[in-house]
Protein backbone atom coordinates (compact mmCIF):
# COMPACT_ATOMS: atom_id res chain seq x y z
CA UNK A 1 0.00 0.00 0.00
CA UNK A 2 1.11 3.55 -0.70
CA UNK A 3 0.24 6.72 1.18
CA UNK A 4 0.46 9.91 -0.89
CA UNK A 5 2.00 12.71 1.20
CA UNK A 6 2.02 16.42 0.58
CA UNK A 7 3.58 19.19 2.63
CA UNK A 8 2.13 22.45 3.93
CA UNK A 9 3.67 25.59 5.38
CA UNK A 10 2.89 27.30 8.68
CA UNK A 11 -0.24 28.86 7.11
CA UNK A 12 -1.48 25.41 6.00
CA UNK A 13 -0.81 26.36 2.36
CA UNK A 14 0.77 23.89 -0.03
CA UNK A 15 4.27 25.09 -1.11
CA UNK A 16 5.29 25.00 -4.78
CA UNK A 17 7.61 22.00 -4.25
CA UNK A 18 4.80 19.83 -2.88
CA UNK A 19 2.68 17.16 -4.57
CA UNK A 20 -0.79 17.93 -5.83
CA UNK A 21 -3.88 16.24 -7.21
CA UNK A 22 -7.02 14.90 -5.57
CA UNK A 23 -6.30 11.30 -6.60
CA UNK A 24 -2.73 11.07 -5.32
CA UNK A 25 -2.75 12.80 -1.91
CA UNK A 26 -3.94 10.95 1.19
CA UNK A 27 -2.34 12.96 4.01
CA UNK A 28 -1.06 16.50 4.42
CA UNK A 29 1.57 17.34 7.04
CA UNK A 30 3.93 20.21 7.93
CA UNK A 31 6.92 20.22 5.60
CA UNK A 32 8.20 23.76 5.19
CA UNK A 33 10.75 25.34 7.52
CA UNK A 34 11.00 22.31 9.82
CA UNK A 35 13.82 22.31 12.37
CA UNK A 36 15.95 19.23 11.78
CA UNK A 37 19.32 17.79 12.74
CA UNK A 38 22.26 18.22 10.37
CA UNK A 39 25.76 16.79 10.36
CA UNK A 40 27.44 19.53 8.32
CA UNK A 41 27.25 23.30 8.11
CA UNK A 42 25.60 24.21 4.77
CA UNK A 43 27.58 27.45 4.55
CA UNK A 44 31.09 26.26 5.40
CA UNK A 45 30.51 22.67 4.18
CA UNK A 46 32.37 21.44 7.26
CA UNK A 47 31.41 18.66 9.64
CA UNK A 48 29.21 20.05 12.43
CA UNK A 49 27.87 17.31 14.73
CA UNK A 50 24.91 18.04 17.02
CA UNK A 51 23.73 20.94 14.85
CA UNK A 52 20.28 22.01 13.71
CA UNK A 53 18.91 23.87 10.71
CA UNK A 54 15.58 24.65 9.10
CA UNK A 55 14.75 22.64 6.00
CA UNK A 56 11.78 22.12 3.69
CA UNK A 57 10.45 19.24 1.62
CA UNK A 58 7.91 16.46 1.48
CA UNK A 59 10.50 14.19 3.12
CA UNK A 60 10.21 16.34 6.24
CA UNK A 61 6.43 15.79 6.25
CA UNK A 62 6.81 11.99 6.19
CA UNK A 63 7.71 11.53 9.89
CA UNK A 64 4.45 13.29 10.84
CA UNK A 65 2.55 10.92 8.54
CA UNK A 66 4.30 7.84 9.94
CA UNK A 67 3.40 8.92 13.47
CA UNK A 68 -0.24 9.43 12.42
CA UNK A 69 -0.39 6.05 10.69
CA UNK A 70 1.13 4.36 13.75
CA UNK A 71 -1.45 5.93 16.06
CA UNK A 72 -4.28 4.87 13.74
CA UNK A 73 -2.93 1.33 13.58
CA UNK A 74 -2.68 1.23 17.36
CA UNK A 75 -6.42 1.94 17.58
CA UNK A 76 -7.24 -1.21 15.64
Amino acid sequence: MIIGVTATDFNDVKPDFSNFGKNCIDVTAPGKRILSTINFDPFTKKFAPNSYAYASGTSLAVPFVVATATLLKALN
